[in-house]
């Protein structure tokens, strides 16, 4: 009896060993249904296989490469109840103080562009809890879209000026609305830039990146209420 792979005949042993998805988090083989299908859970990016009851069996997950934790190793637990693998560990920003030159650069990077920042918002690296309260205060309102982790958050302040309009002794006011329009006017002010702390340089540096966009457009006046964040 042989086992069939491009037309090729393999020991049914020789074909599972070759061929045979395994699972990245027990290690096993894994099994496959009555039907004879193999069923399995597949990480786009890394290619990973690994059996579908993981998703719910408590087994963790790196918050910032998205990688299961294999069985024998051990995943660092932060403070928030995220886990960080040992290949973004080596990396991770950990506090307010340790991202000021990476921000630095960022922002060096957006002058490189002609696009400086007229004004250098303050930079505070939080826990989820806090990112969610910002994000909530800012009037955050996903509806029934999908779900997405909130890693940074742009906070500003939105002013709307509204010109006044004078009436020039005219008995037709008509007359005056029309040479003078009432045009209204807004600006913004950005009070702080939210980052979530804990993830790896790169992935901080990117959604640094993202966020001060959202603080360029702000300050810049383009169109406040069209560029939401995060």
């Amino acid at each position: 009896m042989f086992s069939i792979h491009n037309a090729a005949p393999f020991h049914p042993h020789c074909h599972r060993e070759r061929f045979w998805p395994k699972c990245v988090v027990c290690g096993s083989f894994i099994p496959a249904r009555p039907d004879g299908r193999v069923e399995y859970s597949e990480n786009p990016f890394w290619g990973s296989k690994h059996c579908r009851g993981h998703l719910a069996d408590g087994t963790p997950r790196c918050y910032s490469c998205d990688r299961l934790q294999p069985r024998g190793d051990e995943y660092v637990a932060l403070q928030d109840g995220r886990h960080v693998c040992y290949t973004c560990l080596g990396t991770i920003v950990v506090d307010t103080a340790d991202c000021q030159p990476l921000y630095s650069e960022v922002l060096a990077f957006y002058a490189l562009v002609e696009m400086p920042l007229p004004v250098k918002p303050p930079l505070m690296l939080v826990e989820t809890s806090g990112l969610n309260e910002a994000e909530a205060g800012e009037g955050a309102n996903r509806g029934q879209g999908p779900v997405f982790h909130t890693r940074g958050l742009c906070l500003s302040e939105v002013t709307h000026h509204i010109s006044p309009v004078y009436h020039d002794g005219s008995p037709f006011l008509w007359s005056v609305m029309r040479r003078r329009q009432l045009v209204p006017r807004t600006s913004a002010s950005v009070t702080a830039i939210l980052v979530l702390f804990g993830m790896p340089r790169l992935l901080t540096g990117s959604v640094l990146a993202h966020e001060l966009m959202h603080a360029w457009l702000k300050m810049a006046g383009c169109a406040v209420a069209a560029f939401p964040s995060p």
